[in-house]
């Protein structure tokens, strides 16, 4: 049966929101955590959560919503749903389908920064284990590819694993192809899973192949399913994704398609926040000592006023050549890292703390407000405030009942 998640009485009729989601996964959940924000905001819905089982879209079809909120994994999956309720929006769901309107996560992009953090990481030989025929695996598993291959890195192998039916277990252990590969994969290794769950499987089956993490392979998951992450051992690092955030501006969208008799579908994919390091990615695998000891002392060092000066503190080479070095080792600029360090540690205290903003530029290395705006607004298009004032609506949603 459907299950009810949430109602507001009223003398006015409620509108009947459908949501079609799987239950026990992660992402659904903390997408259904924004929806249910929004709809407590808004007094006037009515929300209903389904399960995508086809056995349930009779069943959706006899509530009669006026909207639907639904993960589609496919076209069709859409056009069932579409027959049912015209106003409908796709959560987390391919961002191609024709004429459906949709808010999701931008997978390529997320694939991007997994890529990006093993670059920074001085690592050079990398791997993707995707989910087959998955709306977010393929993309991030593309994603990934092209930035290396756009940066000259040829050195990664992509696997694709059967992609599970539900809510069941992936099994990444039962993938001969990848137990295989990976115990003669060159190392020390770089490791993108495309979901928390392939990431946590992962980790085991190195344990179990006495493979080192993240010593001989560094592993990195998507999602930030924190209490999954903290299952492995290591605990998992995770491309933190705004599933929240998904859900919130699929109902508003939803809700400004009432009173339309007309509406353009549009799009709207919402970029990943940032990695979330953990252990499984404790690891900088770069041979050159100079370069080491000014990677850690930029990470070390990230709530103060860092110049290259500083950087070249006891150590006996020159800037051009400490640059030179630090890019062919990184990846990137010497002074690009420390603001993008700098930049990584003011969003983590503006999510996790209640410093004042100037308090926080300060901690960060910044100076002042002002520097921290400028810089923040270059980075993310709005102000530090408003990126906490919109991170703490999202943080924490009510229980579901």
């Amino acid at each position: 049966m459907p299950s009810r998640v949430s109602s507001q009485t009223s003398p006015a009729r409620l509108r009947r929101i459908a949501v079609v989601l799987p239950q026990l996964l992660h992402w659904s959940r903390q997408v259904m955590g924004g929806i249910s924000t929004f709809a407590r905001q808004n007094h006037s819905w009515s929300l209903q959560w389904f399960s995508p089982a086809q056995a349930l879209l009779q069943s959706l079809a006899e509530w009669q919503p006026d909207g639907v909120l639904a993960f589609c994994n496919s076209e069709g999956d859409a056009r069932e749903l579409l027959a049912i309720c015209p106003r409908m929006i796709a959560v987390k769901s391919p961002a191609t389908i024709p004429g459906v309107s949709a808010v999701t996560v931008n997978h390529h992009a997320v694939g991007e920064m997994a890529a990006d953090h093993f670059v920074r990481r001085g690592l050079r030989s990398f791997a993707c284990v995707s989910l087959q025929d998955s709306a977010f695996g393929e993309p991030r598993a593309k994603g990934f590819a092209n930035f290396l291959l756009e940066r000259g890195n040829a050195h990664y192998k992509t696997i694709r694993h059967p992609l599970p039916h539900g809510e069941q277990e992936v099994k990444l252990r039962e993938n001969d192809e990848f137990c295989n590969w990976l115990k003669s994969a060159p190392k020390p290794l770089g490791l993108f899973a495309v979901d928390d769950r392939l990431g946590v499987e992962a980790c085991e089956i190195c344990r179990e192949l006495q493979v080192r993490v993240p010593d001989d392979v560094a592993v990195l998951g998507a999602d930030d399913d924190a209490p999954l992450c903290n299952i492995a051992d290591p605990s998992l690092s995770s491309v933190h994704t705004p599933l929240v955030q998904v859900g919130f501006e699929a109902a508003q969208l939803l809700d400004s398609m009432f009173g339309q008799q007309k509406f353009t579908p549009q799009t709207r994919r919402l970029n990943p926040i940032q990695v979330t390091t953990r252990e499984s990615c404790g690891v900088l695998a770069v041979d050159d000592p100079d370069i080491a000891e000014v990677w850690c002392r930029i990470h070390a060092m990230k709530d103060q006023p860092l110049s290259v000066k500083t950087l070249l503190k006891d150590l006996s080479i020159s800037r051009r050549t400490l640059e030179q070095r630090f890019r062919a080792a990184i990846g990137c600029g010497l002074m690009e890292e420390v603001r993008r360090v700098r930049d990584q540690h003011a969003v983590e205290m503006l999510i996790k703390s209640d410093l004042p903003i100037w308090r926080i530029a300060k901690e960060c290395g910044f100076g002042s407000a002002v520097h921290l705006s400028v810089a923040f607004r270059r980075s993310h298009g709005v102000s530090p405030r408003h990126f906490r004032e919109q991170s703490r609506l999202m943080q924490d949603p009510p229980a579901q009942s």
